[in-house]
């Protein structure tokens, strides 16, 4: 398994995981000393934005560029993911047509074989861009439930999106060649599995191909940049306890937590709620209906296709910060399916502008959305931080 592999499993256990809980406001440690000039800056923030507010992508997990060991770097700044009842071929073709629509060019499809256990694992590859600036690259998998889980276990899914690091001279992810998706084994069994243009396989990361090379930093290592000042800021303490007085939170059942004293473990910042299900309303255009007739603003909603999520997000602001509710629903072919609920507090630096407010969402119209639709932007970020260099 490669690092990216074993990234993309934590990552996608987190994002298929229901977790129980209040809005969190920590400090996540950190152990090895990174060089300071591998930290995000403006330029990082800037291109991360991007991603962040792509209409398709929409994700629930946004960050910037970061270090590793050393003068290392990851790329990765976004993810989604979910559960769906849909097949794992048909899950990614769902994707793939979503961002085909939305401008993003298919440059690697990878299925691997069905057996009689299971179903394989399918990835995909997109990219947008050219530039270091404006190009973007996203892996999309599937993944089927263990052979020993149990019957009517729900395929995963997993988006992971990468962008060039400040340090980075070159977008090596241009290079690589648009394929049609007509043709592509995500659309028929009985063709193999496309080769992937790329030196490494789909399912590896960028940065784990010799195309992306440890950036290059002569000298001596430059000591890791720190907080200006307090990490929680009593505007960010002011902005918790306007969200704890919040009712329709609290009749959605977000409880936020108390932020206290931090201890000085490391330069990461998380501030966000864990997803949580919302036992009722079931009905994603009645809950967003709800959250708007009691002061939330709708500003995205996107509806990614069949199997797929559809997605809202609302914001309204809190104190001298704004709040932005994300809510996430995979549409149940029978019954009801929970919508899923996460709250994300802006940090000035850092988190996009807000965006215009929109009407109708594309949920709530009579037809069932059979290919991707969306109006607004979203706007969920960053759920993780590190400190800029200055």
């Amino acid at each position: 398994m490669t690092t990216w592999q074993a990234d993309f499993m934590s990552a996608r256990r987190l994002t298929t995981t229901i977790a129980l809980g209040g809005l969190g406001i920590g400090l996540l440690s950190g152990c090895v000393p990174r060089d300071g000039r591998t930290f995000p800056n403006a330029t990082d923030v800037t291109r991360a934005q991007q991603v962040w507010g792509d209409p398709w992508l929409a994700p629930g997990d946004t960050q910037t560029v970061e270090p590793k060991a050393g003068s290392d770097v990851r790329r990765d700044v976004a993810r989604r993911g979910y559960l769906t009842a849909a097949s794992t071929r048909s899950a990614v073709a769902t994707e793939v047509r979503a961002a085909l629509a939305s401008g993003w060019n298919l440059v690697g499809v990878e299925c691997e074989p069905d057996t009689q256990e299971s179903a394989g694992t399918i990835t995909a590859e997109l990219t947008r861009g050219s530039t270091v600036d404006d190009g973007r690259y996203v892996v999309v998998q599937a993944f089927p439930p263990l052979p020993e889980a149990a019957a009517g276990r729900p395929t995963q899914v997993g988006l992971a999106a990468y962008v060039a690091h400040h340090l980075d001279t070159s977008w090596p992810a241009s290079e690589r060649q648009a394929i049609g998706l007509e043709g592509s084994c995500l659309l028929s069994t009985a063709l193999p599995p496309l080769p992937s243009p790329s030196p490494t396989q789909p399912s590896e990361s960028p940065s784990a191909s010799p195309s992306w090379a440890r950036p290059d930093l002569p000298g001596e290592q430059v000591p890791e940049p720190e907080w200006p000042g307090d990490p929680f800021p009593d505007d960010l303490r002011d902005a918790m306890e306007n969200l704890r007085d919040d009712t329709a939170l609290g009749a959605l059942g977000v409880t936020l937590q108390d932020v206290g004293d931090p201890e000085d473990s490391g330069p990461h910042i998380s501030v966000q709620s864990p997803e949580k299900p919302i036992t009722a309303p079931t009905d994603l255009t009645q809950t967003v209906a709800s959250l708007t007739s009691q002061g939330w603003t709708l500003t995205y909603a996107g509806c990614i296709g069949p199997g797929a999520p559809n997605l809202a997000e609302l914001s309204r602001p809190a104190g001298k910060r704004t709040a932005v509710l994300r809510l996430s629903q995979v549409p149940a072919t029978a019954g009801a399916s929970p919508v899923e609920a996460k709250v994300v507090v802006s940090t000035p630096g850092y988190s996009p502008a807000a965006p215009a407010a929109i009407s109708e969402p594309c949920f709530a119209e009579a037809a069932p959305q059979t290919t991707f639709s969306h109006r607004g932007v979203p706007s969920l970020g960053p759920t993780r931080m590190l400190p800029l260099q200055r």
